[in-house]
């Protein structure tokens, strides 16, 4: 019990070095590494279906998507706790992938039609988000194997990141697959913002995707895309997809997985779950 009161009087925030003191409420997509804390008074709110849940299994793990839409609707102090979050999402993802800047951040989620995926561990005590994936639909120029540029608009995958803590324990493909199903669409379908090492064996080892062009755009599309029963078929001549179809002339060599942070979950300094906006995604629709 002693424990327990303690876990739960702890600090919502101590990444940033504030205690925010808020109504627990369900989480919406933008949130990133956080805790969330149910009291009784909120507990039959918590059973109420999140408007972001995209959907939910018997383990207590669930799948929430926040958009620009749904981040409109919240209000100033929501809203600056869901930036902390959103914000250490990034940061954790570009740092994993050694990139200069985060490619995911509040301010971008709400000037743009992306949408956010967060796989969310809802049990009462933890509720920690364990990984998220940013989608969202892009105007590219794609060189194909005659040289020709063709006009694309796919729906890309733009960052694609699971804590240290939880790889290789199927997290990341339960939330890919989640994300998948609910766009109605196939790994092959999509385009690759500058996917790291670990994205193209992950890739690779759960969906056969090897076969690519490389663009001077760093976007990858893989051969899929543009085969008969791709989105990219109409922009393919048939010469062309017969050609794409041969084995792996264009397949990348096996790359080693980028090293990952150190530490355990215990160490870890995660923002929380800010509790308001669990509140108020709670709210039936």
């Amino acid at each position: 019990m002693q424990l327990e009161k303690k876990r739960k009087s702890c600090d919502i925030n101590r990444l940033h070095g504030t205690t925010v003191t808020l109504e627990p409420r369900a989480m919406d997509v933008g949130d990133t590494f956080i805790e969330r804390r149910l009291s009784g008074e909120t507990a039959s709110a918590s059973r109420r279906q999140p408007i972001s849940l995209v959907s939910e299994t018997a383990d207590g793990l669930q799948v929430h998507a926040w958009t620009a839409a749904a981040l409109g609707g919240l209000q100033k102090d929501q809203l600056s706790n869901l930036k902390a979050a959103v914000d250490k999402f990034g940061a954790c993802s570009a740092k994993a992938q050694g990139l200069r800047g985060p490619v995911t951040d509040f301010g971008r989620l709400c000037s743009s039609d992306h949408i956010l995926y967060l796989l969310l561990d809802a049990t009462p005590v933890r509720g920690l988000v364990l990984g998220g994936i940013k989608i969202g639909r892009k105007n590219l120029f794609i060189r194909d194997h005659e040289g020709t540029y063709l006009n694309i608009k796919p729906l890309c995958v733009l960052d694609f990141y699971v804590h240290e803590s939880f790889q290789r324990q199927g997290i990341g493909l339960r939330l890919f697959e989640e994300v998948l199903k609910y766009q109605s669409t196939t790994a092959g379908a999509l385009a690759y913002d500058r996917p790291s090492n670990k994205l193209l064996n992950f890739l690779s080892k759960h969906y056969g995707l090897c076969s690519y062009l490389p663009q001077s755009n760093n976007f990858i599309i893989f051969q899929q895309y543009w085969l008969p029963a791709g989105p990219g078929a109409a922009k393919m001549n048939l010469k062309q997809q017969a050609e794409l179809t041969r084995a792996g002339r264009h397949s990348p060599p096996c790359l080693p997985h980028l090293p990952h942070l150190q530490g355990k979950l215990r160490q870890m300094h995660l923002p929380h779950v800010p509790a308001q906006v669990m509140q108020l995604i709670c709210i039936v629709t």
